[in-house]
């Protein structure tokens, strides 16, 4: 018998959009160089919402907020990580812990748990955010990676491939034709709390 796939949007179990999710690292850069980390936020959530519809990675926002405040912010972050992990220095970005107990009820169930996102996170840091939580996962799909957006058609291929198909959790409203195409259902958490409560 085939496992179920489902697929859970990132964004869905966090407790932070993408902007935040970033002010940590920009306090630790105020920190470290002076520079108001409003100011340097500001800078990045202008970018990423100007560049909404690229594929953004953490070094092109990162790239953007060096030019325009003459930094480097990809110096001052190796040196950070390379004495505290983000536990300590990336606190903020945290997941809903109801949502994460309802994931787990579905992985008991024997469902296959996939986590797509269009992050400018990288994948380890990724991982460590997820297994800090204890978020069950058997796949990350990280699209930025293969330079797509979420409403890019590979992005669901390799969901797909890799968990499917089934249901996809938390799809924003811009994702859900390339979701379904590839053979996902957009479902909510009301349709996770039935499949669980029913055993």
């Amino acid at each position: 018998m085939t496992r179920l796939g489902v697929i859970v949007d990132w964004s869905a179990i966090r407790h932070r959009d993408l902007d935040d999710d970033l002010i940590d690292l920009w306090r630790a850069v105020e920190q470290v160089d002076g520079i108001a980390a409003a100011d340097l936020a500001a800078t990045a959530t202008s970018f990423i919402q100007t560049h909404a519809a690229q594929a953004l990675r953490l070094i092109d926002v990162v790239g953007e907020v060096d030019a325009v405040h003459d930094i480097d912010v990809g110096a001052t972050i190796m040196t950070i990580a390379q004495h505290q992990p983000l536990e300590v220095w990336a606190p903020s970005l945290r997941h809903d812990p109801d949502r994460v107990q309802a994931l787990g009820e579905l992985d008991a169930l024997g469902m296959c748990i996939g986590i797509i996102t269009d992050s400018v996170w990288s994948r380890t840091w990724i991982t460590q955010f997820l297994d800090r939580d204890t978020v069950p996962y058997s796949a990350l799909i990280v699209a930025n990676e293969g330079n797509w957006g979420l409403t890019h058609g590979d992005a669901w291929a390799e969901a797909a491939a890799r968990v499917g198909p089934g249901v996809v959790i938390g799809a924003r409203a811009q994702h859900v034709s390339a979701a379904r195409h590839h053979g996902f259902e957009p479902v909510d958490w009301d349709w996770v709390a039935a499949q669980y409560q029913r055993t």
